[in-house]
């Protein structure tokens, strides 16, 4: 079970995002630049990469914010949603269609039948003409029908679309911001300043390892500052 403040398997593409941004940024792009031989850009987003869990967690206040309030706008569109689905325009979208139709083929069946009757022609010609307009009103509530399901199929894919950062609610998209304020300046960017800082030190106490050992090449006895060093030999008496 992920904790609260982990992205989402769909959350990569924001990260790396971010992680752009930090690299770009003007304290990382210094230190690259003063720091220049030690860690190359390539370097500092590797790294960045596989410590993703580290980083979020920095930013862990923010997101759970935003997913509480994503959460509570997306039952408040699925309870509007659903309240004007209960209507009657869905009730006749389904029916219409379908009873006209229905309608239509019984009126032009009887309608042609009583034409072959002489005496009851009149009565099939306006059976006919009923069945023609029952038709035609088939086909255009089915048309209608059609388009609505378009229009709906869109609106929903827009939605899709704006999901991450709350759609068309402004407080879920303030939120949404806030966290990525949150995970620029107090994960991304200490981080990769971290990175830097640390290859520094490194280097520095290697090259002091070095110049230590440098220094202590010679003989203990002949190194003054060496635990053996005993002074100059006294001359021998004769």
């Amino acid at each position: 079970m992920s904790t609260p403040d982990r992205l989402p398997a769909s959350g990569g593409a924001v990260f790396e995002r971010i992680l752009d941004r930090a690299l770009d940024s003007p304290e990382v792009s210094q230190a690259l630049r003063r720091h220049a031989g030690r860690a190359t850009r390539e370097d500092l987003r590797a790294r960045a990469l596989a410590a993703r869990e580290t980083i979020t967690a920095a930013a862990g206040v923010e997101y759970q914010d935003y997913l509480e309030l994503k959460g509570a706008s997306a039952q408040h569109d699925e309870s509007a949603a659903s309240r004007s689905a209960g209507g009657i325009l869905p009730v006749l979208a389904v029916f219409v269609p379908s009873l006209s139709a229905m309608a239509g083929a019984v009126f032009l069946v009887f309608g042609y039948g009583l034409r072959a009757l002489d005496q009851a022609r009149h009565i099939g010609d306006a059976l006919v003409t009923a069945g023609a307009v029952a038709a035609v009103v088939a086909v255009g509530s089915g048309v209608a029908d059609l388009i609505w399901l378009l229009v709906a199929a869109a609106r929903n894919r827009s939605s899709t679309g704006h999901a991450d950062h709350g759609g068309r609610d402004p407080r879920v998209r303030q939120a949404w911001d806030a966290w990525q304020a949150a995970l620029l300046e107090r994960g991304m960017v200490p981080f990769l300043l971290g990175l830097l800082e640390q290859k520094h030190m490194a280097e520095e106490a290697v090259r002091s390892a070095h110049e230590a050992a440098a220094g202590g090449a010679g003989a203990d006895g002949d190194n003054p500052g060496s635990p053996g060093f005993i002074g100059p030999t006294p001359p021998r008496l004769r």
